[in-house]
């Protein structure tokens, strides 16, 4: 009866856990001494909730223990909750071939960040490549100046990637269109 349906006991509202950890695999650049640049992370991450983002980065592999236990992190820094969707950062850990990432998801128990991807650009090519060699002698403002330009690199680089690929939008053959025949490519659709 329905009587008997309004005293059964209420279910519990699923939480979320507070935290977790997410330890990658090494990563290989191929590259000696590779500078990684940053890490594109997309997804959304709610308000009350974070994901801190730690790296490391060495010429060798590593084993998983010294990974997981070592106090070798470094880059720490949080992406706290946002609506935009997308969140970078520098990678702040030395040159190395390889690179391994560990994310700490938080949440608030009702709500937890959720990843679509991670993107981890490399290596770090500087704007001051086009600078007097004098702003690259002593390291430290060498590494402070690389820093500090990779905020223009980044904007600068996502305007080359679209000239790099502006003569797709040109080219009949290689315009995106919708057809309903697939083996014919029609530009008079997208044009309109």
């Amino acid at each position: 009866s329905e009587e008997e349906l309004e005293n059964l006991p209420k279910p519990e509202r699923i939480l979320f856990e507070n935290e977790g950890t997410f330890f990658s695999e090494a990563l290989d650049s191929k590259l000696y001494r590779c500078q990684w640049h940053r890490i594109l992370l997309r997804g959304k991450i709610p308000q009350g909730t974070s994901i801190k983002v730690f790296t490391y980065t060495a010429e060798t592999e590593q084993p998983a223990e010294m990974i997981i236990s070592g106090d070798i992190w470094e880059t720490e820094q949080v992406a706290y909750g946002t609506d935009k969707g997308d969140w970078d950062c520098l990678i702040r850990s030395g040159g190395g071939r390889y690179l391994w990432l560990k994310l700490v998801l938080r949440g608030d128990g009702q709500a937890t960040p959720a990843l679509e991807s991670i993107q981890i650009e490399f290596p770090r090519i500087s704007l001051r490549r086009y600078l007097p060699a004098v702003f690259g002698a002593e390291p430290q403002s060498a590494d402070f100046l690389d820093r500090f330009l990779s905020i223009f690199d980044t904007t600068l680089h996502d305007i080359e990637r679209k000239i790099d690929y502006q003569a797709g939008y040109f080219d009949p053959l290689s315009t995106p269109a919708c057809t309903k025949d697939k083996k014919r490519i029609d530009f008079l659709s997208w044009l309109a």
